[in-house]
């Protein structure tokens, strides 16, 4: 293989003790623009961590930080088909979510440098690091609900990005599934993880050209899915990520899920293929020089 044991055994590590340090003073910051914004109230927001820095798969001197701004006091919903939103005592909510989204930016510009906010992304306004934190991506949502038959429901997140389509999230279940998963295979879901993140920057610094269909995201969720008894066949990094690879290449499905296990992986409305995948999981062997 290209890489050493030791290498590999690096990328495998989660963020240092002065990234972690950062990431908590982004937190903080965020909570003290809501909380000291006058015409914001901030009792009905909630704050989920998601992302690969909360969920520990980012990678070292990478970090940055992802929150949902949930607005507690009102949800979007789907509900089963042949039902209406009566059968669930469901009420529509007097407040849009438009005015509620551009209420939270604003309370960001109020507090915040506007120097170091960057607003130009569809879906999340990123307040840009200093020495003090790392970049903060903020997306005001809505509360979101699954509904099953029997009224029970699964809770979520959703938003309308800039470009106007709907965006549902799960990230609580995310993170539980990913603890699960991580336990489950002595703790080397995540280091895996985050060295195929790794290998993914390294093939671009070498000036391979990787689709940008290969997010973080993405290849947590196809790790995710791999056979919680790969990750212990092997006695090394280097074996068992090759296992791991091929795994992913000879059996991606159009079935396999993200790693909230509430949404499909592969959908007409991802920006990524099964065909994607194959493609840079053979990029990844030929530059690792796995055999």
């Amino acid at each position: 293989m290209k890489f050493t044991e030791n290498d590999l055994s690096v990328w495998a590590k989660p963020a240092s003790d002065a990234e972690d340090t950062r990431m908590k003073n982004s937190r903080s910051a965020v909570v003290t623009a809501l909380q000291n914004d006058p015409l914001l109230d901030d009792s009905k927001i909630k704050i989920i961590d998601k992302g690969s820095s909360h969920n520990n798969t980012n990678v070292k001197l990478q970090a940055d930080v992802d929150y949902s701004l949930v607005n507690e006091k009102t949800f979007f919903y789907k509900i089963p088909e042949g039902y209406t939103k009566w059968h669930f005592g469901i009420y529509d909510s007097s407040e849009s979510f438009s005015s509620y989204k551009q209420s939270v930016i604003n309370s960001v510009y109020r507090h915040f440098n506007p120097v170091e906010i960057d607003n130009s992304k569809d879906k999340c306004t990123t307040i840009k690091k200093n020495s003090n934190r790392v970049d903060i991506d903020v997306v005001p949502t809505f509360g979101y609900r699954l509904y099953s038959r029997d009224g029970s429901w699964e809770n979520g997140v959703a938003f309308y990005s800039d470009s106007d389509v709907l965006i549902v999230n799960f990230p609580e279940q995310h993170t539980e599934n990913g603890i699960e998963k991580n336990n489950n295979t002595g703790r080397k879901y995540k280091r895996i993880v985050r060295i195929l993140k790794r290998l993914r920057s390294k093939m671009e610094e070498d000036g391979i050209l990787v689709s940008d269909s290969i997010t973080s995201f993405l290849i947590e969720s196809l790790v995710w899915n791999v056979d919680d008894h790969i990750f212990n066949q092997g006695s090394g990094y280097s074996e068992i990520l090759r296992n791991v690879l091929v795994e992913i290449h000879n059996n991606t499905s159009e079935d396999w899920n993200e790693v909230s296990n509430m949404l499909r992986l592969f959908h007409a409305d991802r920006k990524w293929t099964t065909n994607d995948v194959k493609a840079f999981i053979n990029q990844v062997w030929t530059y690792g020089n796995f055999k």
